[in-house]
């Protein structure tokens, strides 16, 4: 019982290994707050979405079907490289690639938000939108 229970826990650890982790970290004067996000919820949060919008979702997608996929791909592919700064005063946003991962940061004088979301998972959801 105790080397099924580790078997099942091993596979679980690499399938979220695999899928990656993206993180959420918020800190304000009042919060601190740092949320590890399994990417692999990205595909059980589609298998759980109804049929009906998953549907027309693709129905949507599906005439941007190409350019979706080449632009992701070629996202995931690019050097690291910042898309977006905009500094105003010790005001902050920026969205850059680093290290096979999108970034998005935004600063103020009394709150720092930062996204860390891992490419390939974005790559792997947008892929299954599709119907790839």
């Amino acid at each position: 019982l105790l080397a099924a229970f580790l078997g099942v826990a091993s596979a679980g650890a690499i399938a979220i290994y695999q899928s990656g982790i993206g993180t959420v970290r918020v800190k304000t004067p009042d919060v601190s707050l740092f949320i590890p996000v399994p990417m692999g919820l990205i595909r059980v949060g589609l298998a759980l979405t109804p049929a009906q919008h998953l549907d027309k979702i693709r129905r949507e997608l599906r005439p941007h079907r190409e350019i979706l996929t080449i632009a992701i791909g070629e996202l995931v592919r690019a050097p690291d490289a910042v898309f977006v700064e905009v500094v105003d005063g010790s005001e902050l946003v920026l969205i850059e690639k680093r290290g096979g991962n999108l970034y998005v940061t935004v600063h103020s004088d009394d709150e720092d938000v930062e996204l860390k979301i891992p490419l390939h998972s974005v790559e792997e959801a947008v892929r299954a939108l599709i119907g790839e």
